[in-house]
């Protein structure tokens, strides 16, 4: 069987309406709301839905990021990933 390896992404939660920094270098990410991407979110339950139906044996979610992205990992599909790489 298959493994399945499903990019992560923690990006500004789609319903917090974002604001540019003054100087105009950024967004200002300072008590805002972070989750997963929702598209990542689609994908990681398309590889659940694989392992469920017996085509791949284990998935594995991989992310560039900060130790505290792992958070957002660990969300309802933890208990179907093998393993969590950030």
């Amino acid at each position: 069987m298959a493994r399945v390896l499903v990019g992560v992404k923690r990006v500004i939660d789609y319903a917090v309406k974002i604001r540019v920094k003054p100087d105009k270098s950024g967004v200002v990410t300072d008590g805002v709301k972070h989750s997963m991407n929702p598209f990542d979110e689609i994908a990681v339950e398309e590889a659940v839905r694989m392992k469920e139906k017996k085509i791949a044996s284990e998935i594995i979610a991989v992310s560039c990021g900060p130790v505290r992205l792992r958070k957002h990992c660990e969300q309802p599909w933890r208990w179907e990933w093998t393993e969590v790489f950030t």
